[in-house]
């Protein structure tokens, strides 16, 4: 990745994002993914499912889990360190998808925080 000096993207492991979930299985944690950002794929785990955000602006609710359509905050450790900058900074390195192991569909896309 070449980047500006001043600009040098955040290296981690684990990662704070929001997920629009696709799958009509749902995201619970414990679950393991492929995360591809960018061109790069990770193995990863869903960490904890912490909320749901309401799509008409009305909050969010506590959660373990995501259904089809839903959105959510969620924690995620990979596998190896990811090098990544927030989606509110930097769209397209702020972003990827999640991919099922079992079945190599997209389950869902994410934005990192």
């Amino acid at each position: 990745m070449i980047v500006k000096s001043g600009e040098l993207p955040r290296i981690e492991k684990d990662i704070n994002t929001t997920i629009c979930w696709m799958d009509s299985k749902k995201l619970v944690a414990g679950t393991k993914y492929i995360v591809q950002h960018n061109t790069n794929r990770v193995l990863a785990k869903i960490d904890s499912v912490k909320n749901t955000i309401s799509t008409d602006y009305s909050g969010t609710k506590e959660a373990t889990q995501l259904s089809i359509n839903e959105i959510g905050d969620v924690t995620i450790k990979l596998s190896k360190a990811l090098y990544f900058d927030a989606y509110n900074h930097n769209k397209s390195n702020g972003a990827f998808i999640l991919i099922d192991v079992a079945t190599n569909t997209t389950a869902g896309v994410g934005f990192i925080k």
